[in-house]
């Protein structure tokens, strides 16, 4: 798959022809004069920019999340030991299903992975439930947002005995200040890209939403094909681990 995208230059005029060619190729061929006179009487200047010639403002390309911190926060051999969580997500076309992972260290950080990334087109969605229930007894959290369309897997999971944890607007917004603070400060590591990479398309093409008036914010796209479901799925299972009490590597004592 391939993706090309033609723009004119940055501060090029709206009604100089010579840059509605360099960002349509399809002008004055199959688009024509008449054509693009009709879009630039009809959208202001800063719609024809953006529409006609792929000018797009500078906020709409800024991702919600540190290119260098990301980058800087790979590895390739995490620790493994530690409380296990995941989260499942899935973007509102129901197109595609994410389980991330997420361990969290005796020393308060973390770890977190996209455990599985798969197309619902060709794989369906039931294989999830089986996903984490054959992980369940080890598990100290399993996450899905109360508006993620993952929620109809939640009576099977029910079914098989796993307890999620439903979260709401306010617990995503939690989930993604601690996702930004952790990254921030160091104590959050994630696979290198080549091992990831959908994860990794999804925090380069993150933006930032808000949640309330309290300054919480929520992953948003910067784009219609972008699927952002592998870093909600991280994000919500980095949270659970920090809020669950269920702690699977706890010796119960038994009374006689």
């Amino acid at each position: 798959m391939i993706y090309v995208e033609f723009s004119a230059d940055k501060e090029a005029s709206p009604d100089d022809e010579d840059q509605w060619r360099k960002a349509n190729p399809s002008f004055p061929g199959r688009t024509s004069e008449t054509a693009m006179l009709r879009m630039r009487r009809q959208l202001g200047d800063d719609s024809f920019r953006r529409e006609a010639l792929g000018i797009w403002d500078e906020t709409a390309s800024v991702s919600a999340i540190n290119a260098k911190d990301w980058e800087s926060a790979a590895i390739d051999e995490p620790d493994k030991n530690g409380l296990i969580g995941y989260a499942i997500d899935m973007p509102p076309d129901r197109s595609s299903l994410a389980i991330g992972g997420c361990i969290k260290h005796a020393d308060g950080t973390a770890n977190i992975e996209l455990r599985s990334f798969e197309s619902t087109q060709s794989k369906g969605s039931a294989w999830a439930v089986d996903w984490i229930t054959e992980r369940w007894d080890r598990t100290a959290a399993v996450v899905i947002d109360g508006q993620s369309p993952a929620m109809a897997l939640l009576p099977d999971l029910k079914k098989r005995h796993v307890k999620v944890i439903t979260t709401n607007a306010a617990d995503m917004g939690r989930a993604c200040g601690r996702f930004q603070d952790m990254l921030r400060d160091g104590t959050l590591t994630h696979l290198p890209k080549d091992m990831q990479p959908a994860l990794d398309v999804a925090v380069a093409n993150a933006t930032t939403r808000n949640i309330g008036t309290s300054g919480a914010i929520g992953w948003n796209k910067l784009g219609t094909d972008i699927d952002i479901s592998p870093l909600v799925a991280c994000t919500l299972a980095l949270y659970g681990t920090f809020i669950t009490k269920r702690d699977p590597n706890r010796r119960q004592k038994v009374m006689i």
